[in-house]
């Protein structure tokens, strides 16, 4: 479930803002809680204050050939060597063996060339850690990463807990209360929206809203739509156009980034920045750099010049280090925990 809490201030954000969706929705900013609503340089994307880059959510079984081929040694029955047969009547046995019922065992050269139902096919797809079904596994994460729902997930500030209600956001009604979060090793564990109408409370650019899966691993509030051009937002040549839209389903489903000039466009700390694949979401703009020290919004804390690395000029977070330095947040991060 890593990365719900990112999504989920994405869309909180857009609503406090009243703009016509979030330019985020749909991607995981990895704030880590839908309570962070620390701002960016210039407010266009969740959590660039903060200069963090979205993480980086088919099992098959395994199948067991029966053996579905007789016991053909015990079809006959064996002769019994006290009886006393004369020679017709062996001749007639033996005659009467030769005609019986015709032996059930399947063509053995014809099973063989048939696929064995037992093999294991791995498989891999849309993963890129963990086990690939067979006993193996579909890849290993980086030193700073950790393999969740077959994906690589940096570390993140999560809201300190004792039970899921401590995590709760108003309405009561909508897609943030106690029972759209878990409360687990301490830290508030998104759990997704679950009806339309839950997004519908939070009002706002959400009136209209709809809860879906659009594939990353858990279900959240879009903005409603009748075209993509209900999407969208300024500037219009920026990556969060009606271009960068789709209206899916009566739900604006963000497309991403196309290009560098496009997350440029934003002006302000994305003067330098990069259109970046952020998988399993599509392209996102990261703030450009030339060195980590680039990325950083402080001295020390969860997002100083440590906790990024400068990768092909665009910025990547490489998640909280511990509890202390989420806490240094302060504010509702006071009991955060890095999970």
């Amino acid at each position: 479930m890593r990365g719900m809490m990112g999504l989920a201030l994405a869309g909180l954000l857009a609503a406090g803002c009243g703009g016509a969706s979030s330019p985020m929705d749909g991607a995981d900013l990895g704030t880590g809680d839908a309570r962070d609503v620390a701002a960016s340089d210039d407010g266009m994307q969740g959590n660039d204050g903060y200069r963090e880059a979205a993480p980086t959510d088919f099992v098959t079984g395994d199948g067991v050939a029966g053996d579905v081929a007789p016991d053909v040694a015990t079809d006959a029955e064996p002769a019994d060597p006290g009886t006393h047969v004369d020679a017709v009547a062996d001749a007639m046995d033996v005659q009467h063996a030769d005609t019986a019922t015709p032996d059930p065992s399947p063509d053995l050269a014809t099973d063989a060339e048939s696929p064995d139902p037992g093999t294991c096919q791995p498989d891999c797809t849309d993963r890129q850690c963990g086990d690939d079904g067979c006993g193996g596994d579909c890849g290993t994460c980086g030193a700073s990463e950790k393999c969740q729902d077959h994906q690589c997930w940096a570390w993140y500030c999560f809201i300190g807990c004792l039970a899921a209600a401590d995590c709760a956001i108003p309405p009561v009604d909508g897609a943030y209360s106690a029972d759209n979060y878990a409360c687990e090793s301490g830290g508030c564990q998104y759990l997704g929206c679950k009806t339309d109408a839950e997004c519908q409370a939070m009002g706002g650019a959400y009136a209209n809203g709809k809860c879906r899966d659009w594939g990353t691993g858990g279900r959240y509030c879009a903005v409603g739509c009748s075209t993509s051009a209900d999407c969208a937002s300024p500037p219009e040549n920026g990556p969060y156009s009606a271009d960068n839209y789709a209206c899916d389903s009566g739900a604006c489903r963000y497309a991403g980034c196309k290009s560098d000039t496009e997350c440029r466009a934003l002006g302000g700390s994305y003067a330098t920045a990069k259109c970046v694949n952020q998988d399993p979401w599509d392209a996102l703009c990261q703030i450009g750099c030339a060195t980590a020290a680039d990325c950083a919004s402080s001295d020390d804390g969860p997002y100083s010049a440590a906790n990024y690395a400068c990768e092909s000029g665009a910025c990547r977070y490489l998640g909280c280090r511990s509890d202390a330095e989420c806490r240094e947040l302060g504010g509702s991060y006071a009991s955060a925990v890095c999970l």
